[in-house]
């Protein structure tokens, strides 16, 4: 990524909105910060957050583009905007109830996510319950994704291929039973991409064909995409 993006005109002039930190972890007692990556919520390298001035994660995201930094500000600052409407109004059940959906989609609480099972039971505006609604399905999602990565670590090498190609039926089968991504966030094209390698599996082709129209969407924040969808699609009619 550094020798990438970073060296870009667009990183040298935005970046100037921000203070840049860099942190190596190194193991050396005497380095500071060791122990960051961690306490941030990261679990590999590159990781890259935005926080504010206290310290507190905003959001996380890979700066691969223009576009990709410019949505990770606004998801920021929208952020903000959910810490400061619920500490405005303690006891709004809306405010508090976004606030925590801002936070749990972060990082994993299960203090909080009790006080949001709690929070939701209550009278919350239409549009909370929807962005609710939401929510669980893009949980579901990345719980496959747990389940699926477990079930590929488990199976043996010469099985990998068949396994996967389970699982893919499965994404195909629970995205056409209406566990679709709630927007349009890259933490579901793996889901999608599995979905649509089922779908041809299964024989609908028009069902991956959309799908995969799902996944172009995110051409402009990841240029990667425009060459993964190409390598899928060829992939995909290898099987006809």
């Amino acid at each position: 990524m550094e020798g990438g993006p970073l060296l870009e005109n667009w990183w040298t002039e935005d970046s100037k909105n921000f203070v840049l930190y860099l942190n190596i972890t190194s193991k050396v007692e005497t380095h500071p910060d060791q122990g960051m990556l961690q306490t941030k919520g990261g679990n590999g390298f590159p990781y890259v957050v935005m926080m504010d001035s206290a310290g507190e994660v905003l959001t996380s995201f890979r700066p691969s583009t223009q576009a990709a930094l410019k949505d990770a500000a606004t998801k920021a600052g929208n952020f903000v905007a959910l810490r400061d409407a619920a500490a405005a109004k303690p006891n709004d059940a809306d405010a508090n109830a976004n606030f925590i959906m801002a936070k749990l989609g972060m990082k994993e609480d299960a203090e909080l996510r009790t006080k949001l099972s709690e929070v939701v039971k209550g009278k919350i505006s239409p549009a909370t319950r929807k962005a609710y609604e939401a929510f669980v399905s893009g949980e579901k999602i990345k719980a496959f994704g747990t389940d699926m990565s477990k079930a590929m670590r488990a199976a043996d090498k010469e099985q990998r291929d068949a396994v996967a190609a389970e699982w893919a039926v499965k994404a195909y089968e629970s995205w056409k039973g209406g566990l679709k991504p709630p927007a349009q966030e890259t933490a579901y094209i793996n889901y999608a991409m599995n979905a649509a390698k089922g779908a041809s599996k299964a024989g609908d082709k028009a069902g991956a064909e959309k799908i995969i129209v799902w996944i172009e969407g995110f051409a402009a924040q990841i240029p990667q995409i425009t060459k993964m969808v190409e390598d899928l699609r060829k992939e995909l009619e290898k099987e006809k």
